[in-house]
């Protein structure tokens, strides 16, 4: 039986310090470890960051000091089907500016039946 009930991945983070504009940044080597239905990537950093899914295209920018939430699950609640970020996705990001302190955060929340 499927139950509602989500439990947090651990949370990741990437040093603001280490970022540029020229190459692109995981927050680690495994990706995903469950299939997420929510992402929060917090920037806690004084630089704006772009985000991609691909390492390729800038997907989503940050403003620096902000907060991001992808709730996938809340997309498909009408056609009744289950919408997740597939577990061993990787989430990119990269940045520059001064100063460059502070790090960037990413958490997500998973159904352990999936």
């Amino acid at each position: 039986m499927i139950t509602n009930v989500i439990q947090p991945l651990v949370l990741k983070s990437l040093d603001a310090s280490t970022l540029n504009l020229i190459a692109w940044f995981r927050f680690d080597a495994i990706g995903l470890t469950h299939p997420c239905n929510i992402i929060r990537i917090t920037n806690a950093s004084y630089i704006p960051i772009n985000i991609s899914f691909d390492a390729v295209s800038i997907s989503d920018i940050m403003l620096a000091r902000t907060d991001l939430t992808y709730n996938f699950q809340s997309n498909s609640l009408l056609s009744g089907k289950v919408a997740m970020m597939k577990k061993g996705s990787f989430i990119y990001i990269n940045g520059n500016g001064a100063p460059k302190a502070g790090y960037v955060y990413l958490s997500g929340y998973y159904n352990k039946e999936f």
